[in-house]
């Protein structure tokens, strides 16, 4: 049940908004684009959320369909890459469903869509001793200012994709005896302004 809640229901209503947005501008075949790859999102996000872990490699198509989703709703606001490590076997290494997307929304919709001009978002995936690290990191307004933001757009409203995706984590290690864990680190230019965002 909660796996299901990680496609958050603010992104599949906004999505909707985008696909009447342009069926009203009669733009039939932007529609029929946006549709197509939506209703493949929602599949592959209905499918891996039936198990409690899924190939790197599943991870990382589901995320680039949502990716290329939120670059046409946001009219390519920003750029992205995704880098996997080539000792990573992304066949058969397995990760918990739906891992990484709430970061990733995060980044998006807090940290990039505020920034002026043109936005820059880096995924990757790298061995770091006996276990896989993963980067997401965004060079938007930061997190303070984000905060800032948010506080005055939605005063109550707390962020259920990471908080989800937290206690997953912790219910896991305990479980089966990992050690999985989130970092966060606030980026800062020469001169100290914040300049992005990295979870690592």
């Amino acid at each position: 049940h909660n796996l299901r809640q990680q496609m958050n229901p603010h992104f599949i209503f906004n999505t909707l908004n985008s696909i009447q947005y342009y069926v009203f501008q009669n733009d039939k075949i932007a529609a029929n684009n946006y549709m197509t790859k939506f209703a493949s999102l929602i599949r592959k996000t209905l499918e891996n959320s039936r198990y409690p872990s899924i190939t790197i490699n599943e991870e990382i198509t589901t995320l680039q369909l949502y990716l290329e989703l939120e670059s046409l709703r946001f009219k390519e606001k920003f750029d992205w890459e995704v880098i996997v490590d080539d000792d990573i076997d992304t066949l058969t290494y397995k990760i918990p469903t739906m891992l990484i997307q709430p970061f990733v929304e995060n980044a998006i919709v807090h940290g990039l869509i505020h920034k002026e001009g043109k936005g820059f978002l880096k995924i990757k995936m790298y061995p770091e001793g006996d276990v896989i690290a993963c980067s997401i990191e965004d060079n938007g307004i930061g997190r303070h200012k984000a905060m800032q933001i948010n506080r005055k757009k939605r005063p109550k409203h707390n962020s259920l994709g990471t908080s989800i995706t937290e206690s997953r984590l912790k219910l896991v290690n305990s479980l089966y005896g990992k050690k999985m864990r989130i970092q966060y680190k606030d980026l800062t230019n020469d001169k100290g302004d914040a300049c992005g965002t990295r979870v690592l």
